[in-house]
């Protein structure tokens, strides 16, 4: 009994010690680091990540020391997986990094199955989202965002199609695939992508540049990961492709590998004048400022050897952001617990010791935490959207001017393109709110101030081909001469004046297309026939095909009843070169269209709308009609033929027999009221004669002009008499009735 009483004591007493073991703070909690240490991005990282563990648990708000285990991959996916692995062997409770989007990928399947959150600093793959790996969290940009950007930056230049280069790899295709999407929304597109192996070999670099030059667009826009040598653009140079006829974008790589470098190797970097870039946007403060002092003694005692760029903040930030984070946790928890993981427990994996893998209990409830972060750092106002990346403070725009980096302005989703830094407003584009769109000017390559076209439309060597047809008749307008096999007629006069007015050098070679013997067929034509369309509406039946103006002359001459035809419906320039030969026939009504042929080009071709420019300056110089008498008037020109060429419109002489018939009736009106009145007036005299005792002789001058007179009164007496009843009707007088019979019945026998 008293053994038992003993036991129940010593079992109380170590329950209620393993208890407060339990409950109690650890007095270190390891945190993991996962990146490159020899790269543009690690150099800043590793100094950054050490000042921050250094600033945290000096700090006396974080009542837990922090232990930063740092891992170097060597930008290997393998090396990533494997450091990973031993980073959770050693119960860290959250990971920063990693920088690689490849290694990101895989490490993140890692932090999904243990729970343990994965921080990352710079990997901006698009594809790394939350649906897929809910355990990875970015505070770095996304490139779906910074692609966003550069589409706007191509939009606003007016380019509609770029050239892409880019490494083969999770960052550099996924990073393409965004961009292809938003220049699509700005309809602008991506004509091809250049791909290159993550060595940047020089060889393959120079290799693949310098079969771009035979392509048509001029834009390139370079997206690879940091390089401090520079290699795409040192071999640009070399073939002499930083001219002012090529145009030079790059996403954020750039701007991060020249804020590396020091003052005096920025000296040298004449050759990249006119490429324009993006950099991610940080705030000026004075955290910043004070941190960038500090940089600078760091580099002095040797703690850092690189310059200081948004990476190196970003990694600054992002070890605070798990430090508060953990406090809380802490705050809330307690303490930090592991637990075997069942799964890897029961598999039996010969010299692999997996089931020492422990899952993070409190993983969840950290990462809760993490997502609920909002502070001011040194990379400005952080916080996390529900895609669990840091909400954008923007880019900046810089263009490189001789040596020196240059901001031209500024752009954020919300805002657009401004010359004021963006505010921290977050949320998604209005399509109202980027109406004024304004850069500083640009230095472009060459050191030119005009925005570069963007494309050209041949070089010598791969000149424009120009397909041409070989027709067998209606000749003039083109056709190559059987004799001298040279190409020519009436469009390809228009096409050399125009091509005058190109401000630009385009190489082309005419390349005939048919026989000579018969003219080539146009699809479009025989497509219309064939449809009947036509931490005129006439039936197929009644159509007859006609192809050269032989055949025309003989079908009108015949008729329709004899075989031939009532009309050719034809185009228009084929129209008037028939009829510029033949004057017994000409055009009847109105031409459906003022066209009738033209230049086709590629869909999207920027040639097409500098032709049609040209060819619009032909028409309003005169140039145009000058070509075209030229091949059409060599007989004269017979604009009006037999039925004339004026359209069926109509016009004061197509009523002449409404006219005739309107005069004729009301002639005849007014002939009968004559008759009527002199009638009436003849017999009025005729009675005041009979009354009257002796009428006076009048010489007949004299009584022709009183007849005149009289009639005249005779007709002014009955309008008075009309006019006098109706004023009686209008204001009547206290007269009887009887008067007013009286008068109109002497009225009219005065007139009868």
């Amino acid at each position: 009994m008293k053994e038992l009483v003993i036991l129940r004591l010593f079992v109380s007493i170590w329950v209620i010690a393993s208890g407060f073991v339990s409950c109690q703070r650890p007095a270190a909690v390891n945190i993991g680091a996962v990146f490159t240490f020899d790269s543009v991005i690690g150099k800043v990282a590793k100094p950054a990540m050490e000042a921050a563990m250094s600033d945290v648990n000096s700090d006396g708000r974080i009542r837990t020391k922090l232990n930063l285990i740092k891992e170097d991959v060597n930008s290997s996916v393998f090396m990533g997986t494997v450091d990973a692995f031993q980073l959770v062997e050693r119960e860290v409770v959250a990971i920063i990094g990693p920088q690689v989007s490849g290694i990101a990928h895989m490490i993140s399947s890692i932090a999904n199955g243990l729970q343990v959150p994965l921080i990352s600093y710079a990997a901006t793959d698009p594809t790394l989202s939350a649906l897929q790996f809910p355990f990875f969290v970015r505070t770095t940009q996304s490139d779906s965002y910074q692609m966003a950007a550069m589409a706007d930056l191509v939009d606003f230049f007016r380019w509609k199609e770029v050239i892409v280069v880019g490494v083969d790899d999770d960052y550099g295709r996924n990073g393409i695939a965004a961009l292809e999407e938003e220049l699509n929304n700005k309809m602008a597109r991506i004509s091809y992508k250049l791909m290159l192996s993550n060595q940047l070999d020089e060889s393959e670099v120079m290799d693949i540049l310098n079969k771009s030059k035979l392509l048509g667009p001029r834009v390139y826009v370079v997206h690879v990961n940091p390089d401090p040598e520079l290699r795409i653009f040192t071999v640009a140079q070399k073939l002499q492709m930083m001219t002012d006829t090529y145009t030079w974008l790059a996403t954020d790589w750039l701007s991060a590998t020249l804020d590396s470098f020091p003052p005096a190797k920025k000296n040298s970097l004449g050759f990249l004048q006119g490429v324009v870039g993006l950099r991610q946007h940080t705030p000026e403060s004075n955290q910043k400022r004070a941190f960038m002092s500090r940089w600078k003694k760091m580099q002095q005692n040797g703690s850092a050897s690189s310059e200081l760029n948004t990476y190196g903040l970003q990694a600054y930030d992002t070890v605070w952001i798990v430090a508060y984070a953990i406090d809380r946790f802490l705050d809330e928890h307690k303490n930090i617990t592991f637990s075997p993981n069942t799964k890897l427990h029961d598999m039996k994996i010969s010299g692999l010791q997996i089931e020492k893998l422990k899952v993070f209990n409190g993983g969840n409830d950290l990462l809760d935490i993490l997502l609920q972060t909002n502070f001011t750092g040194l990379s400005g106002q952080i916080q996390f959207n529900q895609d669990r990346n840091v909400f954008s403070g923007g880019y900046d725009v810089i263009n490189m001017d001789g040596v020196s980096v240059r901001t031209v302005g500024y752009w954020s989703n919300v805002t657009g393109f401004s010359l004021s830094p963006p505010d921290s407003r977050t949320g998604r584009q209005d399509s109202n709110c980027c109406v004024d769109q304004r850069l500083h000017s640009v230095t472009w390559p060459g050191g030119k101030s005009e925005t570069p076209r963007g494309w050209v439309i041949a070089v010598d060597e791969k000149p424009l081909r120009i397909g041409v047809p070989n027709r067998a008749s209606f000749t003039e307008f083109v056709t190559e001469g059987h004799a001298s096999h040279k190409i020519n007629g009436y469009c390809i006069d228009v096409f050399l004046k125009a091509q005058e007015l190109v401000p630009y050098h385009v190489p082309y070679t005419f390349q005939p297309f048919g026989n000579g013997r018969s003219n080539p067929k146009y699809d479009d034509l025989v497509k219309m026939v064939a449809a009947d369309v036509n931490s005129l509406y006439i039936s197929r039946s009644r159509l007859v095909a006609l192809g050269s103006p032989e055949e025309y002359e003989s079908a009108l001459r015949r008729g329709p009843g004899d075989g031939g035809v009532a009309a050719i419906v034809d185009e228009l320039p084929y129209v008037e070169l028939f009829l510029s030969r033949q004057k017994d026939f000409g055009i009847i009504g109105q031409p459906f269209t003022r066209g009738g042929w033209g230049f086709a080009f590629r869909r999207e071709s920027p040639l097409a709308l500098d032709i049609s420019t040209a060819i619009l300056k032909l028409s309003e110089s005169g140039e145009l009609q000058k070509i075209h008498e030229k091949w059409f008037c060599k007989m004269g020109c017979h604009g009006e033929k037999k039925h004339g060429n004026e359209p069926l419109q109509l016009n004061l002489t197509s009523f002449w027999g409404l006219y005739l018939l309107s005069g004729a009736v009301t002639l005849t009106a007014l002939m009968v009221f004559l008759l009527r009145m002199i009638r009436q007036f003849v017999r009025y005299k005729r009675r005041k004669l009979q009354h009257s005792s002796s009428p006076s002789p009048i010489s007949s001058s004299t009584r022709c002009s009183q007849v005149i007179y009289h009639f005249f009164d005779f007709i002014d007496e009955r309008e008075e008499a009309i006019k006098k009843i109706f004023n009686q009707c209008e204001n009547p007088h206290p007269q009887p009735m009887n008067a007013h019979f009286k008068e109109i019945e002497g009225s009219a026998i005065a007139a009868t």
